[in-house]
C-alpha cells in the first residue's frame, strides 16, 4: 500500500472517492472523470463536491467551466499533520 492509499484510508474515503482522486492526474473535468471511472455524471459531481468540502482537491473555475486538481501527497501529509497538531493542542486544554 502506497502513501496516498494510506492517507485515503486514514481520511475514510470510499472506493468511489479514491477512484476519482486517482483519475484526477489524467483528467481534470467531470466529463473526463465519467469516462475514465465509469461512475455516473451525478455521482462524479456529488463526490467532487464532497471531496472539495473536505479539502482534498482544488476547484479551478474558468468562466462557467470548472476543472479539478487533487492535492499532492505532500499537501495531504501537511494537512494530516496540522489536524494531528490541532488535536494535541485541544486535548491539553
Amino acid at each position: 500500500m502506497n502513501t496516498l492509499e494510506r492517507i485515503y484510508d486514514v481520511r475514510g474515503l470510499s472506493d468511489t472517492e479514491k477512484k476519482i482522486l486517482s483519475a484526477l492526474p489524467r483528467v481534470k473535468n467531470v466529463q473526463g472523470l465519467v469516462k475514465e471511472t465509469g461512475i455516473s455524471r451525478t455521482g462524479v459531481i456529488y463526490r467532487l463536491d464532497t471531496l472539495a468540502k473536505r479539502g482534498l482537491l482544488r476547484v479551478i473555475r474558468e468562466s462557467k467551466k470548472r476543472s479539478y486538481s487533487a492535492l499532492t501527497e505532500n499537501e495531504l501529509i501537511d494537512q494530516l499533520q496540522l489536524t494531528i497538531n490541532e488535536a494535541k493542542i485541544s486535548s491539553t486544554k
